[in-house]
């Protein structure tokens, strides 16, 4: 399985809202939707949402998801792999980095995104390595 590539997983069909957009707005997208995030796009990928962000930026601080703009508390830049690369690299840069999506691009283009539970599902043998990974950092 370590040669399994982030295009044999990724999601290729990714959920983007505007910069613009209310919280609200995103976070009804991804209810609809049943996903726990969504790309930030205006011409280029800007940044991404996820509900972790709504919950902390907005419901923890009691804002107005009404009001507050998706730009105001998107993550970016955003951490993005080749869908050529493999998926025990897209596993390293997500233990890493610490978060638990990446967007997949073709080149410099959008292509999809990869989460931490679609390399876990793909590999399941990966799991108690990223797993020991962890503990040995001390996460």
């Amino acid at each position: 399985m370590q040669d399994l590539r982030v295009e044999k997983i990724a999601t290729q069909n990714v959920v983007s809202v505007s910069p613009q957009d209310s919280v609200i707005h995103a976070a009804q997208v991804m209810t609809k939707r049943n996903i726990s995030s969504v790309l930030v796009v205006e011409d280029n990928l800007l940044g991404i949402l996820t509900e972790r962000d709504i919950v902390q930026k907005i419901v923890a601080k009691e804002k107005n998801a009404f009001r507050t703009r998706v730009e105001e508390i998107m993550n970016t830049p955003v951490e993005t792999i080749d869908l050529d690369e493999s998926i025990m690299e897209a596993a390293r840069i997500l233990r890493d980095k610490k978060i638990k999506k990446l967007v997949v691009t073709d080149g410099r283009k959008l292509w999809g995104m990869l989460s931490e539970r679609d390399i876990l599902e793909a590999d399941p043998a990966l799991h108690n390595h990223y797993l020991k990974k962890k503990q040995l950092l001390g996460e």
